[in-house]
């Protein structure tokens, strides 16, 4: 009988596959991870309200350009574009906060998600109120806009 005494760790793999290792392997993999560093870059919101503004502009420019045909042209999907183009409309104070964030790891602290509720809503100052809420929420209360 042969004794094999090798310690075994999981390790994510692709697709979240996990998958078996040696513990010499393992380390080693852990110590790939700890040196990748990740870039900071700008919030998604940022790159979104730009692109939602060239959208919007592209789609003021060509009264025959349909919402389909400026998805199809911009290669996302025409409900992705729905979402987006409201965010043009937002408050001025609102859409300088957003340009102005620091670049993050993540997502960033505002998501388009967050912000669709008080897009949708006409009214500057209640926009206002609404996203200053929302900041609170989120525990980015040390600043107000519009106060």
């Amino acid at each position: 009988m042969i004794w094999h005494e090798t310690r075994f760790g999981t390790v994510l793999a692709a697709k979240g596959r996990q998958e078996i290792v040696d513990l010499n392997a393992f380390r080693e993999h852990q110590a790939v991870l700890a040196k990748r560093v990740r870039k900071l870059h700008p919030p998604h919101i940022q790159t979104a309200l730009k692109r939602a503004h060239e959208l919007a502009a592209r789609l003021a420019a060509d009264p025959a350009l349909t919402r389909e045909a400026l998805a199809k042209e911009a290669g996302i999907h025409p409900g992705h574009l729905t979402r987006l183009l409201p965010l043009p409309d937002l408050a001025p104070e609102i859409q300088q906060h957003i340009l102005a964030l620091p670049p993050c790891h993540g997502w960033g602290p505002i998501t388009e998600r967050a912000l669709r509720p008080i897009a949708r809503c006409r009214d500057h100052e209640d926009q206002v109120i609404r996203f200053n809420e929302l900041l609170k929420a989120k525990g980015i209360d040390n600043e107000t806009i519009g106060a």
